[in-house]
């Protein structure tokens, strides 16, 4: 029995800076990552294929959201990709690995994916980390005296995205901005994480431990540990959600209503 393990990986990017020379940019970085993109549509099923003589098209389906795909059904990668009003990206992929898969080497495809993605568009935030864990730290259930129940993922919306941060992950990638406005010294002395410093400013950052939480009620707190640290009131948390006003850093906020703007 083949056994997968699933990730989801998201990335906001400023839609001004996608066209079509950014986009020829990304089809082979695309098609050579993780998740090895082969074919895209706008909707269901998926009949196009990625490649450099469909530049035109792709841009087109992308002005209205496009979904991307990767070789292996079996596997059944995606990315969603939908331009929204306010002037961001959002890019949500699912990515299923292949049972044993030793983290390093993950984590090299991953930290590259973010890498050659900002190389072309310039990464406003990003998050990568076990499905298990945005889960965790997204899903709210609210039980009924009935004996029934609700669900919904909070804070993960891009009307939210303007107001705060979704939180902090087991990876994480903060544009200059971001980072800037949080303070580098304070990302830099966060406890038991790695570091990849990226040369336009940005910072990439993780735990380092492994991907897959053995516990994800102490993973939860972990990170929410580090949201304290970095500061409280930028990241959602289940953890305090309705307690706190959330809200971004003044300097970042302004960064992004400028984005709105353009």
């Amino acid at each position: 029995m083949i056994t997968f393990m699933s990730y989801r990986l998201k990335i906001r990017t400023p839609t001004k800076a996608l066209n079509e020379g950014s986009i020829e940019s990304l089809v082979p970085t695309l098609r050579n990552s993780i998740l090895k993109i082969s074919k895209y549509d706008y909707s269901e099923p998926l009949k196009k294929q990625f490649q450099l003589e469909n530049i035109a098209d792709i841009y087109t389906d992308m002005k209205r959201g496009i979904i991307l795909k990767g070789k292996n059904k079996k596997i059944s990668d995606y990315i969603l990709i939908d331009r929204w009003s306010n002037g961001i990206t959002f890019w949500n992929s699912e990515i299923k690995v292949l049972v044993p898969t030793e983290d390093h080497l993950l984590i090299a495809e991953v930290v590259s994916l973010f890498k050659e993605i900002n190389r072309v568009l310039p990464i406003i935030h990003g998050n990568f980390g076990a499905s298990a864990e945005y889960t965790t730290l997204h899903k709210k259930v609210v039980r009924y005296d009935s004996g029934g129940s609700s669900e919904s993922m909070e804070g993960v919306s891009a009307d939210e995205f303007m107001l705060y941060l979704p939180g902090i992950y087991w990876m994480n990638f903060f544009c200059r901005e971001l980072v800037d406005a949080i303070g580098r010294d304070k990302i830099l002395s966060v406890d038991n994480i790695v570091v990849e410093e990226i040369g336009d400013g940005s910072i990439l950052f993780y735990l380092n431990e492994p991907i897959n939480p053995i516990d994800l009620d102490a993973r939860r707190m972990q990170l929410h540990a580090i949201a304290k640290h970095l500061g409280e009131e930028y990241f959602f948390s289940l953890s305090n959600m309705g307690e706190i006003q959330y809200r971004h850093p003044h300097a970042f906020s302004t960064f992004l209503e400028k984005i709105r703007i353009a």
